[in-house]
């Protein structure tokens, strides 16, 4: 993850890399783009325990009158966060995989 690139193309809310604990939440946000697509993130407990002691945020996600209604939680990345991230995902403890939850 690249926080400039991120920046670039930010909607809305805090900055970060949010990712939904539910497909559904993840498709609606998605369709917000002209391209966009769903994937799913597998953490090893490894990486899970070093991005929560680094301050990962598991939350409701936020919303408001004109927010999409969703059904689950958010985790946020900080962009300071970013390049543990990125390592983690290059050490194969976070795996990529297409959105067939």
């Amino acid at each position: 993850m690249d926080a400039s690139v991120a920046a670039l193309n930010k909607i809305d809310g805090p900055p970060g890399f949010h990712l939904a604990t539910e497909l559904e939440d993840a498709l609606a946000f998605a369709a917000r783009r002209r391209k966009g697509t769903a994937l799913k993130y597998r953490f090893s407990p490894a990486a899970r325990e070093q991005l929560d002691a680094a301050g990962i945020i598991r939350q409701p996600i936020p919303g408001g009158p004109k927010s999409l209604r969703t059904i689950g939680d958010e985790l946020l990345v900080k962009p300071e966060q970013y390049g543990l991230f990125n390592e983690l995902l290059e050490a194969g403890e976070i795996v990529i995989s297409p959105a067939r939850w």
